[in-house]
């Protein structure tokens, strides 16, 4: 049986779901070679049978490896009716060997496969098999935070990041009871970092997912070996194998200073939600905002409040909906509202393109800017054809005309009045 080598495809989806990569990957094929035999005389029917029995064979054999025989017949039935029964489609390519008759009557044929391990991967999340025991899905979050501004950075898991917890109640730039104010804008960090926990383990348990808050534990101190504060894909999973977990909320927090607004910050804040051991991403969340222009411990943390709340809402939503849809004849693409998109555009643009086209089955929120919103959409339908269904939008009072199209893009503007 061949062996799956994971390395490459966590690296990918761990960069995609920080929405560090890019927007549409090629599928993943994996070979499977299937040997088959069958004791009808006919050659027509026994080359019909053989086909049929190949396919559910190929299917069958990486689920095995995926999920290890145990847990593959322990759930037969539900991977009979769910999945096997989907093999054509899991099968982009086929090559049938000859058809060779057998010494006691019968045919005996081979066939080489190439099988989408993507589409098997996300039948395997969406009928709930994705995991190995039948409790509350458990997510470990792995968020790092980033002070431009002050060149500091934090994460729960960096060696001293407990002695951060304790003075976290005093802002950045008030030194206090901090040696320094580098320990002090640590602190700042840290005390980020405790609101996103729990937003993240209340926003979660809405959707029957358990955040775990590895700061409030102290987790820290029980890690077998030092993480970097970018962890490698390696790095995460062996965290995330250390504490049991299979899924996690990786995340890049960064402060840095208003490009345009002298005494105003930039947020730029990127999560997503990962199942480790299938390399599947589940959820994708980002924002890039400015604050008000003040004291950065009151400005920042105002705002991180005001948009996290949301984000964590979207995240936990989407990682739901990851494990309800069926996304097998699905694709994803990515569509761009260029220039300030007013706020009654943005919440209107879901409902506006799925009432456009029956063909969009999804549409995700996945930036917001202030030069730009950014969804993402799931279509059974080639890009270039949607286009020319969808090429103008009415979006309460506004008008969107397409203005770009590629074969993973599109581009709208809002209609000037005359």
């Amino acid at each position: 049986m061949n062996k799956i080598s994971w390395t490459h495809k966590i690296s990918w989806i761990l960069f995609w779901a920080l929405g560090l990569g890019g927007w549409v990957a090629q599928a993943t094929l994996v070979d499977r070679t299937v040997e088959v035999t069958t004791k009808e005389k006919n050659p027509a029917q026994a080359r019909h049978e053989l086909n049929d029995q190949a396919q559910a064979k190929a299917i069958e054999d990486l689920l095995i490896e995926i999920l290890g025989e145990e847990r593959f017949h322990k759930n037969q039935a539900v991977i009979q009716n769910k999945i096997i029964k989907l093999a054509p489609r899991l099968l982009p390519f086929a090559k049938p060997g000859n058809l060779e008759p057998l010494p006691d009557g019968g045919f005996k044929m081979t066939f080489a496969f190439k099988v989408n391990q993507d589409d098997v991967d996300q039948l395997i999340l969406n009928n709930g098999l994705a995991f190995e025991t039948d409790v509350q899905p458990v997510l470990l979050p792995l968020v790092y935070w980033i002070d431009k501004t002050e060149e500091q950075s934090w994460a729960w898991w960096l060696p001293g990041s407990s002695a951060s917890v304790g003075g976290a109640g005093t802002s950045a730039g008030q030194v206090g009871a901090f040696a320094t104010s580098a320990d002090a804008t640590r602190a700042f960090l840290a005390k980020a970092n405790s609101t996103l926990e729990n937003l993240l383990r209340n926003g979660f348990l809405k959707t029957g997912f358990f955040s775990l808050r590895p700061q409030w534990l102290n987790v820290h101190d029980a890690l077998a070996s030092p993480v970097s504060l970018e962890p490698s894909p390696a790095e995460m999973q062996a965290v995330a194998a250390q504490r049991g977990v299979q899924v996690v909320v990786a995340g890049e927090m960064q402060i840095l200073p208003s490009p345009s607004r002298p005494g105003a910050y930039l947020l730029d804040l990127k999560m997503g939600v990962v199942h480790m051991p299938r390399a599947r991403k589940l959820a994708q969340v980002a924002r890039r905002v400015e604050t008000e222009v003040g004291a950065k411990s009151t400005v920042v943390m105002t705002k991180l409040r005001e948009i996290l709340d949301t984000m964590v809402t979207d995240l936990a939503g989407q990682t739901l909906e990851s494990w309800q849809r069926g996304a097998v004849q699905s694709n994803s693409y990515r569509v761009t509202l260029v220039g300030p998109v007013p706020i009654l555009v943005q919440e209107g643009f879901r409902e506006a393109l799925k009432a456009k086209s029956r063909d969009v089955r999804a549409v995700r929120e996945r930036l917001i800017g202030n030069d730009a919103v950014v969804f993402e959409i799931e279509t059974a339908t080639r890009l270039k054809d949607l286009a020319q269904r969808v090429a103008e939008i009415q979006v309460n009072n506004a008008k969107l005309v397409l203005k770009g199209v590629t074969e993973t893009e599109l581009k709208y503007v809002i209609a000037k009045g005359k």
